[in-house]
């Protein structure tokens, strides 16, 4: 008898066990008016925010969760991750080849053996939206099976990355090749009706200059993505696009560009540049960190922090202590190799990054987080921390961070009216924590349940990795 109860309390940890919950006198964080509503109750059903306000009468048979002292909030979301690249210093062959170290296909069958665990990282972290901004054929067709999963995100996916440059390492790959080149305006509307079947959320677009004269490759590559542009919107698709130069960024926007996954680090942004963000609706997702972390991991100077520890992966973080033991890591490109003068580069870009991503927020651009998780360096989950923590420096006050990591992020995938903040109507995506999370960013850890789905689960009971 003593057995088959534990059974059965085992059975009932892992099934989702609620579809009708009521979080009461809990303090909602309405991001959208930047409030703090005391007092209230939130009501889901069947994964439905159906009631936020005071004195709900509690329906028969619904969980009734304390929420006295406590905060809910909108879950996070992460507006740029790759989930083909593990973060480890084998995931980027055409930044570093150490393919006779490990062959890359030994890296891509790592990364879909450890999908479930990584999703689960993410949701336990809080992070209940992931935006995918560029992945393979074969890990689109693999979204839907997690999109009813409650240990999972939800998972917005765009498919290969169409790209004005291609390294030729990622040749043959066939349907494990996250990039499709465009070299003429028929392959980039190809390249696009051959993802239709597969059901991309967005599109996503590499505007990526060669060579020292960058307005002359901006404008030769202009109509191979205006026309990738124009062909995502002809089939209801959203496009995002990869451009770093202020030409490349505004060119993309001109041609209709919806979302922005890097922020301008080659020169200063004006008032005009802003403009054109706001008039277009743009949201920007400046993933401050992604190229320093390469130029850290590089100089062999990465050190593991607590967000490291506690959140990613432990297997590609430790191989990023482990580049300084094998013999080729000079094979580094130029732009991050140990000299003085690259060492000077990037903390240039980064600088200009940072005073771009303050003068878009003082302008009224709509900014969202995304750490571009999975690149060298940049682990899944835990850079999230890593990424919050340097855009609440560049000058973020705690409301304006709030909606960057929630409302902003569902705004990035034209989500918005379906999740992003505690609103009656939208998708019960939330996170209660312990510690008013205005007062800081370590509060937004203090998590005691994510309603994920709409099923409400401890972190505990979702930590299986």
């Amino acid at each position: 008898m003593r057995l088959l109860l534990i059974l059965s309390i085992v059975l009932l940890i892992k099934l989702p066990v609620h579809t009708q919950i009521i979080i009461k006198n809990v303090t909602v964080v309405d991001v959208l008016n930047k409030k703090l509503l005391q007092g209230h109750d939130v009501l889901v059903q069947d994964g439905i925010i159906t009631a936020v306000s005071t004195n709900i009468k509690t329906p028969k048979g619904t969980t009734i969760i304390d929420g006295t002292g406590k905060y809910v909030m909108p879950g996070l979301v992460d507006t740029h991750a790759h989930f083909f690249q593990s973060g480890s210093i084998y995931t980027r062959p055409d930044i570093i080849d150490l393919r006779k170290h490990k062959p890359y296909a030994e890296e891509i069958k790592w990364t879909h053996e450890q999908m479930e665990n990584i999703l689960r990282r993410y949701t336990y972290a809080g992070i209940t939206s992931v935006v995918d901004v560029g992945t393979t054929l074969n890990f689109l067709k693999r979204r839907d099976s997690f999109r009813t999963k409650s240990f999972a995100p939800e998972i917005y996916m765009a498919g290969p990355l169409l790209t004005t440059f291609k390294s030729p390492v990622y040749a043959g790959l066939n349907d494990d090749d996250p990039f499709n080149e465009i070299k003429t305006i028929e392959e980039a509307r190809d390249f696009i009706r051959q993802q239709l079947p597969f059901r991309p959320d967005f599109i996503k677009v590499g505007y990526i200059l060669l060579g020292s004269d960058k307005d002359s490759a901006a404008k030769a590559n202009y109509p191979l993505v205006a026309a990738a542009i124009d062909e995502a919107h002809k089939n209801n698709l959203r496009v995002s696009v990869h451009a770093t130069q202020l030409v490349a960024s505004q060119l993309a926007v001109e041609a209709g560009a919806n979302h922005l996954v890097h922020g301008v680090d080659d020169k200063l942004i004006d008032e005009s540049y802003i403009q054109l963000l706001k008039n277009r609706n743009v949201v920007v997702t400046p993933s401050l960190l992604v190229h320093s972390k390469y130029h850290i991991v590089f100089r062999h100077l990465y050190h593991a922090t607590e967000d490291d520890i506690h959140y990613a992966h432990p297997a590609p973080l430790k191989t990023l202590m482990e580049l300084k033991d094998l013999s080729d890591t000079t094979m580094v490109k130029n732009y991050f190799n140990l000299s003085e003068r690259n060492s000077a580069r990037v903390k240039t870009a980064d600088s200009i990054r940072i005073v771009n991503l303050k003068r878009m927020l003082d302008g009224g651009v709509t900014i969202a987080l995304g750490t571009d998780a999975g690149n060298i360096g940049s682990q899944h989950v835990s850079s999230y921390f890593h990424e919050l923590a340097a855009i609440k420096n560049s000058g973020f006050d705690m409301w304006q961070l709030l909606q960057t990591a929630t409302i902003n992020g569902a705004r990035a995938v034209g989500k918005d009216s379906e999740f992003g903040s505690v609103t009656k109507g939208k998708k019960a995506n939330l996170i209660l924590l312990q510690k008013n999370p205005l007062e800081n960013i370590s509060n937004w850890k203090s998590i005691e349940w994510v309603i994920n789905k709409g099923v409400a689960q401890t972190p505990a009971s979702i930590r299986n990795f």
